[in-house]
């Protein structure tokens, strides 16, 4: 098959680490016994997937796929971020936990990349130079494209793609940047905007679907009604009740709102 669509001789060969001393050996030798060549320039070999620090298995019902994931509320591109987080020759040790916090990048990255986008062009200021975005960004690329250059150092590429999104100085010019390095990174940053709608759609379906959701709504509009009747012990009751159902009260100068527990913890 690599012959048909490759040629005899292709640049890059990937696969498990567990194929190195057999596999790749004999496709090595298949290769070199009929056309007398080494089929691959170079051989990437990854590291092994762990969950909760331990072997993956069928046997063990601990194995994922994508659709169990998406199941979950979780999108490819969360945990297509995840393993930038890890060298591809490094275990990688998967958990919800990380793959929560992945989440909450792929959201913040494009929410950032979003705000770059939508900025007017940029201002020259006393305290500003004209070439200040071009520079950042020159610097940024240049730092991405070396890090894959040093076997595929993707945690430290990506460093390069925060530091352009969090500048503070919003410029369209970014909001481009960030999509030629999205090319490499496949985050698919140029729809970001569809995708947090149908985030925000998809918690607005969970919270009308959750009866604690729902109970804790009313508990909160009767604590409201407390606190304007003075009546505050009634309202610190009504707050532990919110608890209880796995929420938090946060109150606010424009009044108060409920958070799911998890998701403020994440913040705090």
């Amino acid at each position: 098959m690599s012959k048909k669509y490759l040629g005899e001789e292709f640049d890059i060969h990937t696969g498990g680490t567990d194929h190195i001393s057999i596999h790749h050996e004999n496709e090595i030798a298949q290769s070199k016994g009929e056309c007398g060549k080494n089929p691959a320039r170079y051989w990437i070999h990854s590291e092994f997937l762990q969950v909760d620090g331990g072997k993956m298995s069928k046997s063990l019902g601990n194995t994922y796929t994508i659709g169990d994931l998406e199941e979950k509320g979780y999108s490819a591109f969360d945990f297509k971020f995840l393993t930038f987080s890890m060298n591809y020759n490094t275990k990688m040790n998967f958990t919800f936990e990380s793959l929560k916090t992945s989440r909450k990048s792929v959201i913040n990255l494009r929410k950032l990349y979003l705000e770059h986008l939508n900025s007017k062009n940029h201002k020259i200021t006393e305290d500003t130079k004209n070439d200040d975005i071009d520079i950042i960004i020159e610097e940024c690329i240049k730092g991405f494209e070396k890090s894959l250059l040093d076997n595929l150092n993707m945690a430290k590429a990506i460093s390069y793609v925060w530091k352009l999104a969090k500048y503070d100085k919003k410029d369209t010019k970014i909001a481009e940047a960030m999509i030629k390095l999205d090319k490499i990174m496949g985050i698919d940053l140029e729809n970001s905007e569809k995708y947090l709608e149908e985030i925000k759609d998809k918690e607005e379906e969970l919270n009308n679907s959750d009866k604690n959701y729902v109970e804790a709504q009313k508990l909160l509009e009767e604590r409201k009604f407390a606190k304007e009747s003075k009546e505050y012990d009634k309202a610190d009751i009504l707050r532990d009740k919110i608890a209880n159902l796995g929420f938090v009260v946060i109150d606010e100068k424009q009044g108060s709102r409920i958070e799911r527990k998890e998701n403020w913890l994440q913040k705090s």
